[in-house]
């Protein structure tokens, strides 16, 4: 509950301070005098947006206290902020120094503007005309049902929403699993096309460097026959006019081995002669084998070069060394192997399936559960639009099947018969600004009787409202106000008769300074406050008469 708010030169006030009270509170005042200050500093302490025109100086800010029960699960979210009640008061402060950026504080802890926010959605619900716009809209319509419906469909709710989240999860999930698996699938054939062409040719380490190495000497043949036969005469001729190596290191043998025995010092030479008549028969036997070798290749080096084209190919894919192939090859295939591991999108949409269902089965309470309460809701509603002054009118509340979402498979409609007999028509199209400023505060009266009391501020819900149907709005924002704190700004004095405290906002003017005062009015100071209401003239007798009928009227008096 709020227990005061207080204005430092903010707009036309210079310091002002207004103290609240449980049940109805009613603010009236001429046009101008200031009554939306006290709007705009209770929207500042809720965390609302500000604005610097209303910095009248340096020392600008607003101020607010609020009644605050220890079992209030506020009490926790205050805590986690570092944020101390003074005996059972939270008070915040807010300063708009001219020309600067706006300070929040709680208690004697700064806090971001957004914690005002999130504490101001739990301290006061703030309804002006722009909420009957909201009112129109489905989202407006589903939340107030949902707050008629209770615990019960709260519990369902938030046990839908953790499946639909998952259900979306798995969605999002199954559409990328999808999205990659096909990626997946082509990158895996491209590398397999890859690894037949690199198997078929089955490179081997060092194999190109062989193969060109085979390709000089292939294209050399001829040359290198001849040096290789003339090579193999020197060593082995068999021309009878020309000795070859073979046969003189022969005969060096055979004359040194005739006097060995003579000198054994002879003996090692001859060792050698017979090691080297050894090595240059070897050798003469390899280089007989190279040269019919050389005469045995006819086609080799028309092989070698297409087989050299075959890996130069393979290297200017997956190069630039042959080397570089052989390894992207065991890369890729490793790879593929990882490719057809990976988790197939049938695994994940058999998930979403089962998931679906949870969601259809969870969706289902929650549309038998809003059902059940829109019987109920629509009764009690109608039965306060009829007290309303909308005798005829009849509301209900449409539950109908949409798309599953964030809040069920429901899409909610308040449809509306302004007249005996008339057609249920869409809120937004049955109801005049009149009528549907009633509409709301029905819904106000009805969810109030089922959920925790709050404070309320209707900032003039009577627009377009007068004669009974204004004096019927006093009756109900006094019944509301038997169960919570409600704040009133009116211009009709059937609705401010009504209050159990009522607030003057009053403005004099100086030689070029105008300031606003804001007092609390009982007895004969109220009457010239409702005749001034009624007539604009606080010493009317009428109507002085008229607004201590409206007093008796109410019970004031």
């Amino acid at each position: 509950m709020i227990e005061f708010i207080r204005l430092v030169d903010l707009g036309i006030i210079d310091e002002a301070e207004v103290d609240f009270g449980p049940g109805f509170t009613v603010i009236t005042g001429e046009t101008g005098a200031g009554k939306t200050m006290v709007l705009s500093a209770l929207d500042m302490l809720l965390g609302g947006s500000t604005k610097q025109s209303l910095a009248k100086s340096a020392n600008t800010k607003v101020q607010g206290g609020w009644a605050i029960e220890t079992q209030d699960p506020l009490v926790i979210d205050l805590r986690d902020s570092e944020v101390e009640l003074d005996e059972g008061l939270l008070l915040l402060s807010r300063s708009l120094p001219a020309g600067g950026r706006s300070k929040c504080t709680a208690g004697t802890t700064i806090v971001p503007q957004v914690k005002f926010s999130e504490w101001g959605d739990q301290l006061v619900a703030v309804h002006g005309q722009s909420d009957q716009v909201l009112l129109r809209k489905p989202a407006a319509q589903r939340e107030a049902l949902d707050r008629f419906a209770g615990s019960e469909l709260s519990r369902t709710l938030a046990d839908y929403q953790t499946i639909y989240a998952r259900y979306v999860e798995l969605k999002a999930q199954v559409e990328q699993a999808t999205s990659a698996h096909e990626s997946h699938q082509l990158e895996r054939d491209q590398l397999m096309l890859a690894l037949e062409r690199i198997e078929k040719v089955d490179p081997q380490p060092g194999e190109l460097d062989e193969l060109l190495g085979e390709v000089k000497r292939l294209g050399n043949v001829d040359e290198l026959e001849s040096a290789a036969q003339e090579a193999l005469q020197a060593l082995a001729g068999e021309d009878d006019q020309q000795s070859n190596a073979i046969e003189l290191i022969e005969r060096a043998r055979r004359a040194l081995g005739a006097i060995e025995g003579l000198d054994s010092t002879l003996g090692p030479i001859n060792a050698q002669l017979a090691e080297t008549s050894v090595s240059l028969s070897e050798a003469s036997s390899e280089l007989s084998r190279y040269v019919d070798g050389l005469d045995a290749q006819p086609g080799r080096l028309a092989e070698v070069q297409a087989r050299i084209a075959s890996l130069n190919e393979l290297v200017k894919l997956h190069g630039p060394t042959l080397d570089d192939v052989i390894a992207w090859s065991g890369n890729a295939a490793k790879r593929v192997g990882e490719l057809e591991q990976q988790l197939n999108p049938e695994v994940l949409q058999a998930e979403l399936n089962q998931v679906s269902e949870q969601v259809a089965t969870q969706a289902a309470k929650l549309t038998a559960l809003r059902t059940k309460a829109a019987q109920t809701f629509g009764q009690e509603v109608t039965e306060e639009l009829q007290g309303l002054m909308m005798a005829d009118s009849d509301l209900r509340a449409a539950v109908n099947p949409s798309e599953p979402g964030p809040f069920g498979a429901d899409a909610i409609e308040f449809q509306l018969s302004a007249h005996r007999g008339g057609q249920h028509l869409p809120l937004a199209n049955a109801a005049s600004g009149g009528e549907l400023s009633r509409v709301m505060l029905a819904l106000e009266v009805v969810l109030a009787k089922s959920t925790t009391p709050k404070t309320m501020v209707f900032d003039e819900i009577d627009a377009g409202v007068g004669g009974k149907a204004a004096t019927q709005i006093g009756k109900r924002l006094a019944q509301l106000g038997e169960h919570s704190q409600v704040i009133v700004v009116t211009h009709l004095p059937q609705v401010a008769a009504f209050a159990n405290r009522h607030l003057v906002v009053s403005k004099t003017s100086g030689d070029s300074v105008t300031t606003s005062d804001i007092r609390a009015v009982s007895g004969d100071e109220r009457v010239r406050e409702l005749s001034r209401m009624m007539a604009g003239q606080e010493d009317s007798e009428l109507a002085a008469a008229h607004a201590k009928e409206l007093l008796e009227l109410s019970g004031e008096l």
